[in-house]
């Protein structure tokens, strides 16, 4: 994936292929939130730029999924 965004930036940013305009939460850039599994996973990464796939796919892929179809983003 990072070689996508090296190769096609700066335009690669601006595009909007699922015409999403809402923000992430604040607590995927720092960690800080009360679901504990979220802290934890998002924790890690943020303190070792490292996650397992079960963290990163199970538990945030999970929560971002049924956050979008539930409308709470």
């Amino acid at each position: 994936m990072r070689g996508i965004y090296w190769k096609e930036m700066p335009g690669y940013q601006k595009l909007n292929k699922l015409d999403n305009h809402n923000s992430l939460p604040d607590f995927l850039w720092t960690g800080k939130t009360k679901m504990n599994c979220l802290s934890h996973a998002m924790g890690q990464s943020l303190e070792d730029a490292y996650a397992h796939h079960i963290q990163r796919l199970v538990i945030v892929g999970n929560y971002v999924i049924l956050t979008l179809y539930t409308g709470i983003f």
